[in-house]
């Protein structure tokens, strides 16, 4: 589990947070068998930059699909990796792949409050 993610908030926990804090929900949905998911762990999931944005704009939930299968249901997780975010518990954005940093990084953009892009 990428450290950012290692507070271990459970989806429902994360959307409750998410209420209180203003804060999106960055849900990972991943399994220890996926090979690129092991590969978006240690790379993008652990750069400065993706971690700065998460910890100042998201309250993060990881879903290890096999463990938790109500949540990934929930959120309608059909294939890995993938990170979805919600905002005020609905979906707002998805990203499926091991994105790169770039990636991420652009693909939350529009979700970065103006003062820190």
């Amino acid at each position: 589990m990428p450290p950012v993610f290692d507070e271990g908030l459970t989806l429902q926990q994360g959307i409750e947070r998410s209420s209180k804090s203003g804060n999106l929900v960055i849900a990972y949905g991943s399994a220890s068998w996926c090979g690129p998911c092991q590969t978006y762990k240690r790379t993008t999931l652990v750069d400065d930059g993706v971690v700065a944005w998460i910890r100042r704009n998201a309250e993060p939930v990881y879903i290890n699909i096999d463990r938790q299968q109500v949540d990934a249901q929930q959120l309608g997780i059909t294939s890995i990796p993938v990170t979805i975010l919600l905002k005020d518990g609905k979906e707002v954005a998805r990203l499926t792949g091991a994105a790169s940093t770039g990636e991420f990084m652009e693909w939350v953009r529009p979700w970065t409050p103006l003062a820190q892009q």
